[in-house]
């Protein structure tokens, strides 16, 4: 992926923010190269991108980056494939996380988006077997 930025940065289309960021020059690059992606394909990547932030992200705080990891993945979770039991509940928990900062931000729209994705990634025996996420969900539902 470095060596893929390096190449467009060369090539003019990005610019290097800083010692590891980048960003397209301009709106109408970025919506170009984002046209080249099939629309068939389109929520996959958005998914791919989510999951792959939150794996460089997982332990670590991801309180400021926490609405682009959840929102890039939401995009494309109903694309995932069979996800395992361990990969839902992780989503379930992101998920909470972000309706949780939204709620603080006044965001209740938002949030409530947030939480009910949380929600439907549970077990069909959530109130046995995770009776507490539930109840916060619930809770913060209200």
């Amino acid at each position: 992926i470095q060596s893929g930025l390096e190449h467009a940065v060369k090539e003019g289309f990005m610019i290097k923010v800083g010692t590891s960021d980048f960003k397209f020059v301009h709106d109408k690059v970025r919506e170009a190269a984002y046209s080249l992606i099939p629309d068939s394909e389109k929520n996959q990547y958005h998914c791919s991108l989510g999951m792959s932030l939150y794996s460089m992200t997982k332990g670590s705080n991801v309180d400021d980056i926490i609405f682009s990891v959840a929102d890039q993945i939401n995009h494309g979770i109903d694309d995932l494939s069979a996800p395992s039991p361990e990969l839902q509940l992780d989503l379930a928990e992101l998920n909470e996380m972000a309706g949780v900062k939204a709620v603080d931000c006044s965001d209740y729209v938002t949030a409530r988006s947030y939480l009910n994705i949380a929600l439907s990634l549970l077990p069909t025996d959530h109130w046995i077997s995770h009776y507490d996420r539930s109840l916060r969900l619930y809770f913060l539902l209200a």
